[in-house]
């Protein structure tokens, strides 16, 4: 019995030491095991995180692009040309739409530019040409004008004289200063009056001068010194050659839905040939051919070119002439909406 309490007590004794020894064993393994959970919980957490981000990224990188380049778009169709470029440093579709997008915006801005200056350019070749071609005065019908004032200064005094110098005055002034885009008809039709008086002076009774005017067509516009050179036409080449019974006629009216001018003499006329020439856009005037006894340098042609220019049209003047028949030139000028022309 004392050997048999001995054992037990031995067996008992063994057994606590093994016991203790797994339980320091098994308490390690325990906290290796928390340890093991928690890092597997921070790891795939932090995975979870990277993804994300990476998810965010990539995500970010394809929309931003779209994003931006659609307020672009926006811009550019409200006009504004001078945003920002955007860069894309991706080498898929997206920088490929973003370099064609830029490259558009440039080259419509250009473009805009361009056609900004050619119409600033364009109205300012307009304008010249039209103050060119009205700001000029020939010194030999001045000349020619003086002499029949001194002439009749001398054989006379007073009213006759006054009221020639008058005329001159007034054509004069109008030739210097007529330089805006266009003017009334009644303007026109003043000055073509008072040249008729100078013309009447000086050839006397070997021509007459006729005025035909609808009143109320005389509010339309047209270029400045538009008549008086086709006037002096039909007076130097027409009827001024004539040694009597020349006449020269202003006729002003309505038609289908134009204003009709026509100036017509019964001078020499000119043949088929000469008016081909005469509307062709290719020749050249000669200015020493035209400028004899003209008031001013603006020949026929001339007027066809500033009514080209004011009208957009090519055939608002029409020519009707035969040798020996005498000579109409007619105008077709468009009617402005109202009551009147």
């Amino acid at each position: 019995r004392t050997v048999s309490s001995y054992i037990q007590e031995q067996t008992m004794t063994l057994l606590d030491d093994e016991l203790s020894e797994y339980q320091a064993l098994y308490q390690s393994l325990q906290k290796r095991h928390q340890t093991y959970a928690l890092f597997t919980l921070c790891l795939f957490t932090l995975s979870i995180g990277v993804a994300l981000w990476m998810a965010y990224m990539i995500a970010g990188g394809i929309s931003r692009p779209i994003v931006h380049l659609s307020r672009s778009v926006k811009e550019v169709s409200e006009g504004n040309f001078d945003g920002a470029n955007l860069h894309v440093t991706s080498k898929d579709e997206i920088s490929v739409l973003n370099e064609a997008f830029q490259r558009m915006r440039q080259e419509m801005k250009m473009m805009i530019e361009e056609m900004k200056q050619k119409a600033a350019l364009d109205q300012k070749i307009k304008d010249m040409k039209l103050k060119t071609l009205q700001n000029q005065m020939n010194p030999h019908f001045l000349f020619n004008t003086l002499n029949i004032v001194s002439r009749m200064a001398y054989l006379e005094s007073a009213d006759a004289t006054s009221r020639l110098i008058q005329s001159v005055s007034t054509l004069m002034r109008y030739s210097l200063s007529a330089l805006s885009a266009s003017v009334t008809l009644e303007q026109e039709v003043k000055v073509v009056k008072e040249y008729f008086h100078i013309q009447e002076t000086r050839f006397a009774d070997r021509i007459t001068c006729k005025t035909i005017i609808d009143e109320s067509c005389l509010s339309v516009h047209i270029p400045s010194l538009t008549l008086q050179p086709l006037v002096e036409n039909a007076f130097i080449h027409g009827v001024e050659p004539k040694e009597e019974n020349g006449l020269v006629e202003l006729s002003i009216y309505q038609e289908g839905g134009y204003v009709m001018i026509r100036i017509r003499d019964n001078g020499m006329g000119i043949n088929e040939q000469e008016k081909r020439r005469l509307l062709s856009e290719k020749e050249e005037e000669d200015p020493n051919i035209l400028s004899k006894g003209h008031s001013t340098g603006i020949g026929l042609r001339n007027v066809m070119s500033r009514l080209h220019l004011f009208y957009g049209v090519k055939d608002a003047l029409q020519i009707d002439s035969k040798p020996n028949e005498g000579t109409t030139i007619q105008l077709a000028i468009p009617m402005k909406e109202g009551p009147s022309c």
